[in-house]
């Protein structure tokens, strides 16, 4: 027998059939292991030294600090999709819709037309 076919082979011993004892809730959890979402939430928690922008002594901050002012660090060299990020994150992402109306074309929309518009807006 080949390498491969014993590799096969091996795994298809492990292999469980599907039945009703063999579903997700049903089998042990993994205990103990974080996921990475509390991984990194654990990480960003961690303090360093940064220095200060307003007088440059040194200051300690979380990661998560730490990395928001290299955003506006970024930014402020003319970082455009950082300046856009933080903008985003203040303001809630902007809608790219364009509206040409004059101001006589929207004092004629019907209160179902206004509605609408409305609602396309406040997506």
């Amino acid at each position: 027998m080949d390498k491969i076919e014993e590799n096969r082979m091996r795994l298809l011993a492990n292999l469980r059939p599907f039945t009703s004892e063999n579903q997700p809730k049903n089998r042990p959890s993994r205990k103990g292991i974080p996921n990475r979402a509390t991984v990194f939430k654990e990480l960003l928690e961690m303090k360093v030294d940064v220095a200060d922008p307003e007088t440059g002594t040194k200051k300690k901050v979380t990661l998560y600090e730490a990395a928001a002012l290299g955003q506006i660090k970024s930014a402020m060299t003319g970082n455009t999709p950082a300046w856009k990020e933080i903008q985003d994150t203040l303001h809630g992402k902007q809608n790219n819709v364009n509206f040409n109306l004059t101001a006589d074309e929207l004092k004629n929309l019907t209160d179902a037309e206004l509605d609408d518009l409305i609602t396309r807006l406040s997506r």
